[in-house]
């Protein structure tokens, strides 16, 4: 059998390869070259190729702007966060006594911070024309915070960061309460900003003995928040005692001027106001005509403004009666001409920015600052802007058309007096109590007090609701008037415990002096029918209505 031989030369072999090989080769030649193309995003089960397919879904055309809008509201959040002066009240550091009974650090940095609302929240419901772009106060414990997703930072620092940089510096508050070997408590606190050094703040301290002194965590903690906004908001600080120490209005309000030149003009108001309660119309005169330079346009201080020119107008419609009741007609020409004036500018603002404005035009013509005789009310008119003033929500507004409907108010004559009805006065003061008009809540208390339009019977329940809204924001009429319930007995009974606590709280508020001297002789009548024991757990039910704790008063 003859052999084939191999050829000599291995190029001319055959390309034997394995299955293995013989096949991928016949895929690539059948198959599309994926290797180098980029795996499609729908393919991918990724998250990213989750967000590619809701990208693509038909939803896209809603929730992108939706999307958009939330970025956007959180940027202008940011924003405005950024511009705000704010302050941060740190944790507060205390003893082991108060923490062993759930006053923690928080809480009382907390507690600091509702009092500092409380000097806030008069100001705003009292003398609220007066009042100037203020500071906000804040805690840790009510600042929201975040951690931002992807950066390991918080939302806090965030916006510390922005404000140290592009906005205003933030004003941290800081300390702790210190127990004494004496086991009196004081308030220290550290006041702080990049802009100005340290300085501390130590509550005033009682002697020993003094009977709910500042030794009480209430007490030091309100000494401490007074102390705080007079270095960090002093003219908010001068408004607040306007109505309960004029005394020191004057001094806190130059301070402010010492330390922010902006405060000037408003300062020279809160002294003119304080001139015309002394009867010093000469330094009255002085101090408005400065206000009303210093301001400028109403614009820069709306509506204090208005009411610098309605003050110097009042001013001069004084000084133009002579004492035997002839006026100066010159002089009363100028009051009016600055009253309507005044009304001018009321109305302009009013119309576009505030209620206030509509509610103090309806106060100009109630007392007597219209057209017409010396000194004649024009309640018709006072009625109708108040009502329009009402009707967006003015609480001082419903209060006043309560006080027209109510026949027990004195009117000075005020022509056009509406409907005198006890019903329709018990409206109104509902509608203001409930916006927290302090004085429509004591003046409603009052009337369920005295079955005033109740077919002559007295609803106590609700009397005494009413009024404690009041007496918890320190209206010393309130408190003597549930004092008063509780003398009498709700049920026919006095309970000389709870009569003697009200008036105890009554004699230590600061507010109408007849009020006070009323609370303080009544409480000594009620002493006389009460054991040192009975005394003791009045002055108890005193120190707890103080530290928030109200159930049992």
């Amino acid at each position: 059998m003859n052999k084939i031989a191999p050829p000599a030369s291995g190029d001319d072999l055959p390309d034997a390869r394995s299955g293995r090989e013989a096949e991928s080769a016949y895929r690539s030649e059948v198959e599309p070259d994926t290797a180098e193309a980029p795996a499609s995003p729908a393919a991918s089960s990724s998250l990213l190729g989750i967000g590619w397919r809701i990208l693509k879904s038909p939803l896209t055309n809603l929730v992108a702007p939706v999307i958009t809008l939330l970025f956007i509201l959180i940027a202008m959040a940011i924003i405005r966060e950024t511009f705000r002066d704010v302050v941060v009240i740190r944790p507060i550091g205390v003893p082991v006594s108060l923490a062993d009974n759930g006053y923690t650090s928080t809480i009382v940095s907390q507690r600091l911070l509702d009092q500092i609302a409380l000097i806030n929240r008069q100001n705003e419901i009292v003398h609220r024309p007066f009042l100037k772009k203020s500071r906000s106060f804040y805690t840790e414990l009510g600042e929201i915070d975040m951690q931002l997703p992807g950066l390991g930072l918080s939302l806090r620092s965030v916006l510390s960061y922005l404000r140290r940089t592009f906005g205003e510096s933030e004003t941290e508050v800081g300390g702790e309460i210190i127990e004494q070997d004496d086991k009196r408590l004081v308030l220290r606190l550290r006041v702080s900003s990049e802009g100005g050094p340290f300085s501390d703040i130590v509550s005033p301290v009682t002697p020993t003995g003094t009977a709910q002194g500042a030794s009480s965590l209430d007490d030091i903690l309100r000494a401490g928040a007074i102390q705080a906004v007079r270095v960090l908001d002093s003219y908010a600080l001068a408004v607040y005692y306007l109505g309960k120490e004029q005394a020191k209005v004057p001094e806190i309000a130059q301070y402010c001027e010492d330390y922010d030149p902006s405060c000037k003009p408003w300062s020279a108001l809160l002294r003119g106001l304080v001139f015309s309660g002394k009867h010093d119309w000469t330094g009255a005169d002085a101090s408005y005509r400065e206000a009303l330079a210093e301001f400028g346009i109403p614009e820069d201080g709306w509506p204090a403004y208005g009411m610098a020119l309605a003050y110097l107008a009042d001013l001069k419609r004084t000084r133009s009666a002579r004492d035997d009741r002839q006026t100066n007609e010159r002089e009363y020409a100028e009051a009016m001409g600055m009253f309507h004036q005044a009304i001018a500018l009321f109305e302009h603002h009013g119309l576009t920015i505030d209620d206030y404005d509509e509610f103090y035009i309806g106060h100009i013509y109630q007392m007597g600052y219209s057209v017409g005789p010396y000194n004649q009310p024009d309640c018709a008119k006072a009625a109708s802007w108040y009502q329009r003033a009402a009707a967006r929500g003015s609480a001082l507004a419903q209060n006043s058309l309560g006080d027209l409907h109510n026949p027990d108010m004195d009117k000075h004559n005020c022509a056009g007096l509406p409907e005198q009805s006890y019903d329709e006065a018990r409206a109104w003061y509902a509608q203001a109590a409930k916006g927290g008009q302090v004085y429509a809540q004591r003046r409603l208390g009052e009337m369920y007090k005295a079955g005033l339009g109740l077919h002559g019977t007295g609803e106590p329940e609700l009397a005494i609701y009413y009024l404690r809204a009041a007496a918890e924001r320190g209206d010393a009429v309130a408190l003597t008037d549930l004092g008063e319930i509780y003398l009498n007995g709700p049920e026919g009974m006095p309970d000389w415990v709870r009569a003697y606590a009200w008036f105890e709280l009554a004699a230590e508020a600061q507010g109408e002096t007849s009020a006070l001297g009323k609370a303080t002789s009544k409480r000594d009548a009620a002493a006389s029918h009460m054991t040192p024991e009975a005394q003791a757990k009045a002055m108890n039910l005193v120190h707890d209505w103080k530290l928030g704790h109200r159930g049992d008063l």
